[in-house]
């Protein structure tokens, strides 16, 4: 195996390391958890990136693709919860007194984060209409329909009655021309 990729999934594995503490510091600070439960938690942490890495790897193997959706679910969820808990943390340095609460509020936005992340993942897509206007373009070549679409995320487990409504409704805006980004 080459030097480069060795590096890059190291460099892989340490910002996973480095997500999961995100979670894993303030819930023991927090909590003032004791070492059993310090461990039940590091486990958990461990069996849910571990899900995410190796439903991965049965996804491209072996074509099961339930483990990577819950691991991709996962790496949503670690996104979010960075964010907020470096947040929390920064507070939890200037206002040692209030570990719990400031924790608690935190694992709730985290939560109805990845709530509305998962809610929006199965909602129609958002149209919105921009007219554009430009001198450059002259009054013979007339109007010109462009729809930009993105974030499709396509993968083997997309649905395909989203897919087929989704394209419907480009189709139903009677474009001139469509661009994937």
């Amino acid at each position: 195996m080459h030097l480069p990729v060795i590096l890059f999934f190291l460099a892989i594995l340490i910002g996973l390391f480095i997500l999961n503490l995100l979670i894993y510091l303030p819930i023991v600070k927090g909590y003032d958890l004791r070492k059993k439960s310090r461990r039940i938690l590091l486990l958990l942490l461990l069996t849910m990136t571990m899900l995410m890495l190796w439903g991965e790897v049965l996804r491209r193997i072996s074509g099961i693709y339930w483990i990577s959706y819950a691991g991709n679910i996962w790496l949503g969820m670690l996104s979010i919860n960075s964010l907020i808990m470096t947040i929390n943390l920064l507070v939890l340095i200037f206002l040692r007194k209030v570990f719990r609460i400031s924790t608690t509020v935190s694992f709730i936005i985290v939560v109805m984060l990845s709530a509305i992340a998962i809610i929006n993942n199965y909602k129609p897509q958002d149209i919105i209409e921009f007219d554009i206007y430009s001198d450059k373009i002259s009054e013979e070549t007339g109007s010109l329909r462009v729809i930009l679409v993105s974030e499709f995320h396509l993968m083997k487990n997309t649905r395909i009655g989203w897919l087929e409504n989704t394209i419907s409704r480009i189709n139903d805006l009677d474009p001139d021309l469509v661009i994937i980004a």
